[in-house]
This record gives structure tokens, C-alpha cells and sequence, in this order.
């Protein structure tokens, strides 16, 4: 077919100019100098959302001891209404105290859910000191990271002290997950920043207490408060029994697969990897940088926090890839740490934040 179609365009040249009285001169056009355009985001994920809202400050509102904390790390939704807690309502930890001293913060604050609400002190206790992660249990009962105290403690939902697992040795308590998917055992996960493990506790009746290694030999940076680099946001899955691990220092996220029931001190790292293949790297490099707070979104997706760049960055478990990243705070790095995130009735994603720079939870919506 080449011949023939090579001998139709020559006749349609030589007809074209015995038209003209001149010769056609075909003038190059000008290469383009604009920037290309970045593809937009996919239709309902996070870097299409456009809606940033203030929920309120986190500063603790006092008397007394702990007034004026700042600095808010440990976030989550309430579970239960019960004692002081409102089912929905969103709990905060403060790093700092009122002087912005790294780790000295001593008190949880307590916000509606709603656009503009006003901060009510929750508890306060020298037990808290650097609290950093909160998790919350089916019957409204907060598990805190404590970095500074260096325990787990237990607050019931009247903000009182249940126990703070002094029983146990914990090494710089730095995230908290709970197992919401098994009520014959109930479990909490924790992570280390100062031995870079992920420890798992069982609770059985009485209550009693069993604790073991559930991963070890993740790296850390040894860094002061406030430049803390370690295994951190852990987030749990109950449809598939997974544990997911924010590694911050290595950029990237862990997959802990049957993380309930396995064997305790069953998975570790070595030179060549995991010795468990339960383990696996769901995704590792950039666009992470300097993570340390995750949270589930309702389509089974991760939504991770960068400290670095303060972008939110939204993870595909199965497919081991980057769907969006979204940019909430344009101002200095670090400002995002604790994340929650919850659906309205009608379907609405909603996905919290703790902004460091400016001391208040905000909400991220379509």
C-alpha cells in the first residue's frame, strides 16, 4: 500500500502548484516554551480535595498545671459516648508546655468536630509528659505514647488513670495503634523510638497484661525531642488483620501481616531484609519525607504526614504506589503529626490533622 499512497500525495502536490502563482513556503513554528502541566489528581483522592477548615487551637485552656501546652502530636476520634468523651469528638495530646520546652507537655484537650469549636481541657498528669500518639479502644478508653514519661498509659474516658503499664520496659513510647478487629483479643501496638522495635500488648480478662516484640531492628536517629527520627504512626487494618508501620528514618511504610495472632518476636531485620514474610515494604522513597503519622482512609488506602515538606501523601497497600500527594501548610516543615480520619453518612471523607505551626487540629474535605 506504501507506493500507492506515496504516488497520491505526489499528485496532489503537483495539483497544488499549478494553482499557485508562487511557490508554497512552509514556515517552522516556534517551540513551545511553556511549563508542562502536571496531570490533575484523581477523581475522589486526597490531591483533589480543596476544603482546608480549622477545627480549633489545641492550646491547652488550664487552670493550673499544664496551662497553655502546646505543640499537639497525638490525635484521635472518640469511639464511645462516655465520662467527658462525645462520640466523634477529637482528642489531642501536647508535646510542649506553655514555654514550648520539647517534651514537657502534660495535657490532653478535647474539640467537637465542627469548624470553629473551643479547646476544654480532657486531663492532665506529669504521666503524660510527652505524649506523642493516642489511640483510642472500642469502649472509649485512650492508650497514649508517653516519649518523655516513658510509659503506655491507660486513661479511662472521665480522663482518669486506668494504669500506665510501669510493668513493662518501654523505650521512648512513639506510636499507638489499637486492634479493633478482634474482641476475643484485644490488642494495642506500640513503637519505639529509642530501640526502634514495634511492641505488641494482649489484653485478657482481669484485665491483664502480656507484652512481646512484635518487630525489631528498624533504624532511628537518636535525635532530641523535636527531631525525633523512628518507627512511629501505626495503623491498623482490621479486614485483613495488618499492621502498617511509618519508618520514618527510612522513608517508607511497613506491612505487618496477621500482626494479632503471629508468634511473638516472629519478625526482625537483618542485612538482607525481614526474616518474616510477613513483613513487606509497601512503598519507600519520595515522595515520603521525614513521615511519622498515618491514618486508613475508607477506600483501604494510607494517608501519610510528612514532616519534612507538610504534604499529605496518599499510599495504594496493594499496589505498593503513590495515588496523590496534597501540600496543607505552605509555611515551615514539620507542621503535621497526628492524623484521623472518619465518613459522614452520605459518604464525605474526612481527614484530620494536627498542624504544629499554627496549634490547631484542621480538617481536610472535597
Amino acid at each position: 500500500m506504501k507506493p500507492y499512497r506515496l504516488i497520491a500525495l505526489a499528485g496532489t502536490i503537483a495539483a497544488l502548484a499549478a494553482c499557485s502563482n508562487s511557490p508554497t513556503v512552509l514556515t517552522p513554528q516556534p517551540k513551545s516554551t511553556a511549563t508542562p502541566t502536571a496531570p490533575p489528581p484523581p477523581i475522589g483522592s486526597l490531591g483533589s480535595y480543596q476544603t482546608l477548615a480549622t477545627i480549633g487551637s489545641t492550646v491547652d485552656p488550664g487552670p493550673g498545671a499544664g496551662a497553655g501546652d502546646q505543640n499537639p502530636y497525638g490525635l484521635a476520634i472518640a469511639t464511645a459516648t462516655a465520662g467527658l468523651e462525645v462520640k466523634g469528638d477529637l482528642l489531642v495530646c501536647n508535646f510542649n508546655d506553655a514555654k514550648n520546652v520539647q517534651g514537657a507537655g502534660t495535657t490532653i484537650v478535647q474539640l467537637s468536630p465542627t469548624p470553629g469549636s473551643t479547646p476544654t481541657r480532657f486531663a492532665q498528669s506529669s504521666s503524660f509528659a510527652g505524649c506523642d500518639a493516642i489511640a483510642m479502644a472500642p469502649n472509649g478508653n485512650l492508650w497514649l505514647a508517653d516519649y518523655t514519661a516513658n510509659n503506655d498509659p491507660i486513661v479511662a474516658p472521665a480522663g482518669t488513670i486506668n494504669t500506665t503499664l510501669a510493668q513493662n520496659t518501654w523505650y521512648g513510647p512513639w506510636g499507638e495503634a489499637f486492634n479493633t478487629g478482634t474482641a476475643s483479643m484485644p490488642t494495642f501496638f506500640e513503637t519505639n523510638a529509642k530501640n526502634g522495635t514495634v511492641t505488641r500488648i494482649h489484653i485478657a480478662p482481669g484485665p491483664t497484661f502480656s507484652f512481646d516484640t512484635l518487630l525489631s531492628g528498624l533504624s532511628y536517629n537518636n535525635g532530641m525531642p523535636g527531631n525525633i527520627l523512628a518507627p512511629a504512626g501505626l495503623t491498623y487494618d482490621k479486614a485483613t488483620d495488618s499492621l502498617y508501620v511509618v519508618d520514618s528514618n527510612a522513608n517508607r511504610v511497613l506491612k505487618i501481616a496477621q500482626a494479632t495472632t503471629a508468634p511473638a518476636s516472629s519478625y526482625a531485620t537483618s542485612a538482607m531484609g525481614f526474616t518474616s514474610p510477613n513483613v513487606s515494604v509497601v512503598y519507600s522513597g519520595a515522595p515520603l519525607s521525614a513521615p511519622i503519622s498515618s491514618a486508613l482512609l475508607a477506600n483501604g488506602h494510607l494517608v501519610v504526614g510528612n514532616t519534612g515538606d507538610n504534604n499529605l501523601v496518599e499510599i495504594d497497600p496493594a499496589l505498593g504506589s503513590i495515588v496523590s500527594t496534597k501540600l496543607v501548610d505552605t509555611g515551615a516543615a514539620g507542621a503535621i503529626f497526628g492524623i484521623a480520619t472518619t465518613t459522614a453518612t452520605d459518604g464525605t471523607q474526612y481527614v484530620y490533622f494536627n498542624n504544629d505551626n499554627t496549634n490547631t487540629v484542621v480538617r481536610l474535605s472535597p
